[in-house]
């Protein structure tokens, strides 16, 4: 991994209901030590500053616990757009002196990706297009019936690492379903923030796993 420490964030949005949601992947290795849904209404698709607060205090404090020692980067994993106030995530991360990258991964893009090879399209996992600070990435190899894979699109909305290590991050996390042996098409930051946040709002997750435990969504 080129980051130390990933964190998803979610914002889940039903009947009125506003809830977020988070699972932290932990270390550069991929180890995950902390796992928690939060249960924070929010106002709308907002993560208030206050909830943003709390999950960079617990991450730090989980990170250090484990490694013995603050992480030197943290990354960022919002399902969908931000609409979070980064000045305010900048300046209270500037006082641990640890720098960060935002990242939006967007899931539904209206957009197929292909490569053209041998006079024929064709489906192939791992491909990514970019420019800038925005990429296009394939990350499931659909079965031909299928059709051309729906890759996800992912911004960088600040500038530390280069686009190209922030889609490594996100491919190589996309490997890492906890409990199943399947592949998942979002990495697994983005996946369990998802569905943390959605099964809060539908009153699946016990108040009791405010707590660190696993979330064995398969």
């Amino acid at each position: 991994m080129h980051s130390d420490c990933f964190i998803g964030l979610d914002v889940s949005h039903e009947h009125g209901k506003h809830a977020s949601g988070i699972i932290q992947v932990i270390g550069r290795d991929g180890k995950i030590i902390k796992q928690k849904s939060v249960a924070t209404a929010e106002a709308g698709e907002t993560i208030a500053n206050s909830t943003m607060e709390e999950i960079v205090n617990e991450s730090i404090y989980s990170y250090e616990q484990t490694y013995g020692a603050k992480p030197r980067h943290i990354t960022f994993h919002r399902d969908g757009i931000c609409r979070e106030d980064l000045d305010f995530l900048q300046a209270y991360l500037r006082s641990f002196q640890i720098p960060f990258d935002f990242v939006e991964v967007i899931k539904k893009t209206r957009r197929r990706m292909a490569v053209y090879s041998n006079r024929k399209w064709m489906t192939k996992q791992g491909i990514y297009y970019s420019k800038r600070n925005m990429a296009y990435l394939c990350a499931t190899d659909p079965k031909e019936a299928v059709g051309m894979a729906q890759p996800i699109k992912i911004v960088q909305k600040t500038n530390g690492l280069s686009i190209h290590e922030i889609v490594s991050d996100i491919y190589k996390l996309s490997f890492m379903h906890i409990h199943s042996m399947l592949k998942t098409r979002l990495p697994i930051t983005i996946y369990y923030a998802d569905l943390s946040s959605t099964f809060h709002n539908r009153g699946l997750i016990h108040p009791r796993s405010q707590h660190e435990r696993v979330l064995p969504f398969v």
